[in-house]
């Protein structure tokens, strides 16, 4: 078994960069100069980490306001709406306005500008690069479906995400080199009938297209019917913070990379290392049949102060290093 470490989602703005962002927003920065600050703002705090940076990391979602956004603007169809409560948390995401057909656009602005920012990030850093976006069931459960909508129902959307928007999002990553992180929530508010859309449509994508996935689902437990069908594939998040119980979704079908999601993204206080790693000692000895385990925050560290953030990150590898010494 080989332990990895990744960064889930994004990374709190360095005050520089969001000192910046306000300036763009005043017409004072062109669009090229905030996508060269991103980039040089978050080279900045992966370097801060040196020997302790995750085996995988993201664009840290700088150019990001949250999981939909502003990649919404990239899905013909879809429109901004009001802000709405993102589940049971103190913060709020922008809610896609479905009006019509979606799918993602022939020019995916703002995608290809995380791209390359990612990509940059690879090349220097010499590390494997995700890049977050919403999955299917998210995209639909946050979606308001307007009466011009094509879509009478939840499931009808988010089978026409999969098939229109993230397969065509997938192509361009792995042409690319770069992962598709998919940050799916709602997967367990699912029905069952809407679970079984999911797994099936999700395999209708070549072998080598779901590879390229990491299907990330955080806050509560992973669906059997998901780690039955699809994760001997893609790669599948579980998290172990919220919902340890998950864990039992994915013994007994064959898979062969699991990212365990094991630190608290949040809240301030900080894991001990040594009480950490044996807590999920039990986790990795019942994965015995898993060739790579990942271990991550249980979600996105971007709502944290950026000095916790850090300590946190230096915490994850300071138990993967006691884990590869057991």
């Amino acid at each position: 078994m080989r332990l990895s470490t990744a960064l889930t989602g994004g990374f709190p703005r360095t005050r520089r960069f969001a000192s910046f962002v306000r300036k763009y927003e005043k017409g004072e920065a062109s669009r090229e100069e905030l996508k060269r600050v991103a980039l040089e703002q978050i080279l900045k705090v992966y370097e801060r980490l040196a020997g302790r940076l995750p085996d995988y990391i993201t664009d840290g979602m700088y150019l990001c306001d949250d999981i939909l956004n502003p990649f919404i603007r990239d899905i013909t169809g879809v429109e901004i709406g009001g802000l709405v409560r993102f589940y049971e948390n103190n913060f709020f995401v922008r809610q896609p306005v479905v009006v019509g057909d979606i799918r993602l656009s022939e020019s995916p602005t703002h995608t290809l500008e995380r791209l390359e920012i990612a990509l940059r990030l690879k090349e220097k850093l010499n590390r494997e690069v995700r890049l977050p976006f919403p999955g299917p069931a998210t995209f639909a459960d946050f979606s308001l479906i307007t009466n011009n909508s094509p879509y009478s129902t939840r499931r009808e959307l988010m089978e026409s995400y999969i098939e229109v928007v993230l397969l065509p999002l997938i192509k361009l990553l792995k042409a690319e080199g770069a992962i598709l992180e998919l940050e799916d929530p709602s997967l367990p508010r699912l029905s069952n009938e809407e679970l079984r859309a999911y797994v099936e449509k999700m395999q209708s994508l070549s072998k080598s297209e779901l590879l390229r996935i990491h299907l990330i689902v955080y806050f509560n437990g992973v669906p059997k019917v998901v780690a039955e069908r699809l994760g001997e594939v893609l790669t599948l998040g579980l998290d172990l913070v919220e919902a340890p119980q998950s864990i039992s979704a994915v013994l007994g079908p064959p898979l062969k990379s699991i990212q365990l999601g094991v630190i608290n993204a949040r809240t301030t206080l900080l894991e001990e290392v040594k009480p950490t790693s044996d807590r999920i000692k039990s986790a990795i000895r019942s994965l015995a049949g898993v060739e790579r385990v990942l271990l991550s925050t249980n979600t996105t560290l971007e709502f944290l102060p950026e000095r916790i953030a850090f300590k946190k990150l230096k915490v994850l590898h300071d138990v993967k290093h006691l884990l590869e010494e057991w």
